[in-house]
């Protein structure tokens, strides 16, 4: 669509949105919500609208975002990277860490770990690279596909429905409530990663903030509603009880659907194999946000993405007395980064603002010369 320009459409950046966030929402967030019922879905709506609230002041905040150093200085901007970059490692080596998890337990059994998350993460890094047409482009073909084959996974599984005990349901809780809503919110709190790339979005026909706006919304909403149609089926297929009893309860779900006719015997290789895709597309927007935070310069972007997957690969191995990465992500992306993303917002509303004030006054005074 575009020249060698390094611009996406908006369409693009809504596609690599919402492949970025569909694969986690569905393996780490269906089965939680759905086995806190009620006040879970409760809690999702709740924390939605508060993310789009949020989403709305991050594309107004995405000139800073876009410019760092004019807006914060040199120290402002690397104390900035700083937290994204380290928040992109503990974020990568969580994935790669469930990746290598699924793949070696449903897929290549016997295969070590190591070898398996080494061969994931330079297929990430490969696969994505560091250029913004190239994720672009990636997104624009893929995206029919996962989401085509998600959906109609869910349609099939949906002919398994009935009606769950409600009797065993979580009774109501204010605080379940907003549990679940901060939870939510925290997790898509890493949205915040797209607004460095808005600079790079087309503005089209409309104007650039309230159309690239929209655009994230759609997406956002898009991936939500195939999260809460995934609650929705696990509630009818396993009830409140069965899905508390698994581990990853829309794996389950998934391995037990097939195509009418029987023709496809294991159907549950095309869904795995979706859904490690997706969640392979967001390990590559990891390495690729890594790369444009460092700087713009072809050879620097190769070394950061080397030294980023070098450090992704060893923080998904690791196993210090029995605690791993994931036994901790949750806790830090809620207590310590979600509450950092939303103050750097915050700040950098606030630098564009005092920007913009500072290069009217020197108008004003000359203007008041004249007179």
């Amino acid at each position: 669509m575009f020249a060698d320009n390094q611009r996406i459409s908006r369409r693009q950046l809504k596609r690599q949105f919402v492949l970025s966030l569909v694969g986690i929402f569905l393996l780490f967030q269906a089965g939680e919500i759905a086995s806190g019922g009620g006040n879970s879905v409760a809690g999702m709506v709740i924390g939605l609208g508060f993310l789009v609230l949020y989403l709305f002041f991050l594309v107004r905040a995405s000139a800073a975002y876009g410019n760092l150093e004019k807006y914060f200085g040199c120290i402002g901007k690397w104390l900035i990277s700083l937290v994204y970059l380290s928040f992109l490692v503990l974020s990568g080596s969580f994935l790669l860490e469930k990746i290598s998890f699924l793949t070696e337990r449903y897929l290549l059994t016997g295969v070590p770990l190591p070898l398996i998350s080494a061969v994931f993460i330079l297929a990430a890094g490969l696969g994505m690279g560091n250029e913004v047409q190239r994720r672009g482009r990636l997104s624009e073909i893929s995206f029919p596909w996962v989401i085509g084959i998600l959906v109609l996974l869910l349609i099939f599984a949906a002919f398994h429905l009935h009606a769950p005990d409600f009797s065993l349901m979580e009774p109501w809780s204010a605080e379940t409530v907003a549990e679940g809503a901060y939870q939510y919110f925290t997790v898509g709190t890493s949205v915040s990663l797209a607004a460095f790339l808005l600079s790079r979005v087309d503005k089209g026909s409309r104007t650039e903030k309230g159309g690239t706006f929209r655009s994230l919304l759609h997406g956002l909403l898009l991936a939500s509603a195939i999260l809460l149609a995934a609650v929705v089926i696990l509630l009818g297929v396993y009830g409140f009880a069965g899905v508390r009893d698994r581990e990853f309860p829309i794996l389950d779900l998934m391995a037990g659907t097939g195509l009418p006719g029987g023709f496809l015997k294991r159907f549950d290789i095309v869904w795995l194999a979706v859904l490690v895709f997706s969640l392979l597309f967001s390990l590559g927007s990891i390495l690729f946000y890594g790369c444009w935070l460092v700087g713009r310069n072809g050879r620097k972007r190769d070394w950061t993405r080397l030294i980023l997957a070098g450090l992704i690969w060893l923080g998904s191995l690791i196993d210090w007395q029995g605690k791993k990465v994931s036994d901790i992500y949750v806790t830090l992306l809620q207590d310590i980064y979600a509450p950092l993303f939303l103050l750097i917002t915050a700040l950098a509303l606030w630098a564009q603002r005092r920007f913009r004030s500072e290069k009217t006054k020197p108008q004003s005074a000359e203007s008041g010369a004249k007179e």
